[in-house]
């Protein structure tokens, strides 16, 4: 009794803690124990004949009560591990359906860089097919021209082509830095046909790159309109100008001559100015200017490289 009075009293000094453990744990061990030592008080009261002997011995109950503790204890530990079992499994399921998705996801992205990757070497080989047989026949067109005006057509047309390889598109994401190279060639053309070249840059240096497929349109653009400036003005000076404002990149070719006619604008050359610009979500417009010749004007939205 001593021991169990004890027992009782060390469970006693230690409930918050074995509570905060497992209540119903506690509840029953203590009820138990309880229970038994009150059995056992009533047993030592009737052995000593204090209580009536009419009375019976009870503490042989103890043990099939807290035998029925113990089971009710297991069978509860048995339900909470199977209900944990049942979240771990549902936590499994949900991750390896992540898995699955993102498994997916990286399958796809793997697909559709390696569908990329064979448009983008179908691409060059057509590029290079294009150069080698092209190329070779407008250079020989170049050296078998008569006439000066065939061979600098001839000699346009090579330089296109150049363009169009050196631009072909690699990457969605490639940006070069084009103003060097559009200077270098106009004072080039404008050198073989005798005309000054004035180029004017505001607020953008020759670093400042662009999107690849916006260089290509606006290069192509720029040798048009210089072609017309020096086809149609008098030939002596060419004027360039080339600005950054407002997050709009304006391009200007400006020439002198004969009075500005809207004739003078029309065909294809201009239409594929036009579309070439648009494509790239831009304006152009064909103006006059005040003492003769004229003045084509393109607004290009763009982003550097460091804006992208």
């Amino acid at each position: 009794m001593l021991l169990g009075g004890h027992t009782i009293i060390l469970l006693y000094q230690h409930k918050t803690r074995l509570i905060k453990q497992n209540r119903t744990m506690f509840i029953l061990l203590f009820g138990s124990i309880c229970l038994c030592y009150v059995l056992a008080i009533h047993d030592f009261l009737y052995v000593t004949e204090v209580l009536d002997v009419s009375s019976r011995v009870w503490l042989g109950f103890a043990i099939p009560l807290q035998l029925i503790a113990i089971a009710l204890l297991l069978v509860r530990q048995f339900a909470k591990a199977l209900k944990d079992v049942e979240n771990v499994n549902l936590s499994l399921q949900e991750k390896i359906k992540d898995a699955e998705t993102e498994i997916k996801e990286s399958y796809a992205i793997i697909s559709a860089m390696e569908t990329e990757e064979a448009v983008d070497k179908e691409r060059n080989r057509i590029f290079g097919d294009l150069h080698d047989d092209l190329g070779a026949k407008l250079l020989s067109l170049v050296y078998k021209s008569e006439s000066t005006e065939q061979k600098q057509l001839a000699k346009q047309a090579m330089d296109g082509l150049r363009e169009i390889v050196k631009h072909r598109p690699i990457s969605a994401n490639q940006y070069t830095a084009p103003l060097l190279a559009w200077r270098t060639e106009c004072q080039q053309r404008a050198l073989e046909h005798k005309a000054q070249l004035q180029w004017h840059q505001t607020r953008i240096t020759d670093s400042y790159q662009l999107p690849e497929k916006i260089n290509l349109q606006l290069s192509m653009v720029l040798r048009e309109a210089l072609s017309n400036a020096l086809k149609h003005g008098d030939g002596k000076s060419i004027r360039i100008r080339i600005q950054l404002r407002f997050g709009h990149l304006l391009m200007s070719v400006h020439n002198h001559g004969s009075m500005f006619t809207t004739e003078a604008t029309n065909g294809n050359g201009k239409q594929n100015m036009q579309q070439r610009i648009q494509n790239i979500g831009g304006t152009i417009r064909w103006k006059g200017n005040k003492h003769g010749g004229c003045r084509v004007i393109w607004a290009v939205p763009v982003r550097s490289r460091s804006q992208a």
